[in-house]
């Protein structure tokens, strides 16, 4: 099983890098030895997220962007490597995914959510398990945007499945039974 770990290339607090942490023992714990992890390959978020993966015993994969405004990080077990001009490209390989987790990030994070969840929506990827995790404040850090999802599935703008198929939470311990 891969699970794609997007997030920003600034790092994650300490709390959260210690409650993915805790999710990715709990998932590992739920899916057994057969679990990898797919990232952007850069840094922050993404060499957190491959640092925890291989502590743990996990492969790590990357899908490289050669770009000038962020290093690599070199962790990768597996990778591929994008120019800059194929960014929409390079998001087709994470389709080996079959779990999405999107932890506290920016504008490209962003860009990503967009392309995974249209994909999914254009049946272009199966559809899947869709976590956005972090915090922020007293909430968790994608609170704003369940609640513009909320609205465009009530305004029949966007599908139904959003509101089975994605959870937002700051909790660790919420995520394996949502995939369950």
């Amino acid at each position: 099983l891969v699970i794609a770990i997007y997030g920003s290339a600034r790092p994650l607090t300490e709390v959260d890098d210690a409650k993915l942490r805790e999710l990715l023992t709990s998932l590992k714990g739920l899916f057994g030895d057969n679990l990898a992890i797919l990232t952007g390959g850069g840094p922050g978020a993404m060499q957190q997220a491959s640092v925890i993966a291989h502590d743990l015993g996990l492969l790590v994969g990357a899908n490289y962007i050669e770009t000038v405004d962020q290093a690599t990080n070199k962790d990768a077990d597996f990778y591929q490597c994008f120019q800059d001009s194929s960014r929409h490209n390079r998001q087709r390989w994470f389709e080996i995914a079959s779990f999405q987790i999107f932890c506290t990030g920016g504008l490209g994070t962003l860009e990503e959510i967009g392309l995974t969840m249209t994909d999914m929506k254009l049946g272009v990827i199966e559809m899947s398990p869709v976590v956005f995790f972090g915090q922020h404040g007293n909430e968790p850090y994608w609170e704003s945007m369940r609640r513009q999802f909320k609205v465009m599935v009530q305004d029949k703008r966007a599908p139904d499945w959003l509101d089975k198929y994605v959870m937002m939470t700051d909790d660790p311990r919420a995520v394996p039974p949502f995939y369950k």
